[in-house]
């Protein structure tokens, strides 16, 4: 499932970043100012969502992984929720 949100000023998504936040307290906080929310599907990797997506992997997989707290970026699992800035999706 993907949601839109509003694009927001990038300084105020570093902010947010750089609290030590749960993935839910993030949430709440970037939900109307410029992510998308995206659940896992099945057998889904950040390299098939990014291209699903039209994000550039190589370009942004530290920025996904930063804000989803991600320690290595194999390891997401289905159903897992990840928040995804619009900014990274092309044509956006």
């Amino acid at each position: 499932m993907v949601r839109k949100r509003y694009f927001c000023n990038w300084k105020i998504i570093n902010l947010i970043n750089e609290r030590e936040l749960s993935f839910e307290q993030k949430q709440e906080l970037v939900n109307d100012i410029g992510y998308i929310e995206y659940k896992v599907g099945d057998g889904e990797t950040l390299y098939s969502i990014c291209n699903k997506l039209n994000i550039d992997y190589s370009q942004s997989v530290s920025t996904i992984a930063k804000i989803n707290n991600l320690k290595n970026v194999d390891m997401i699992v289905e159903n897992q929720n990840l928040l995804l800035p619009i900014r990274l999706i092309k044509g956006e």
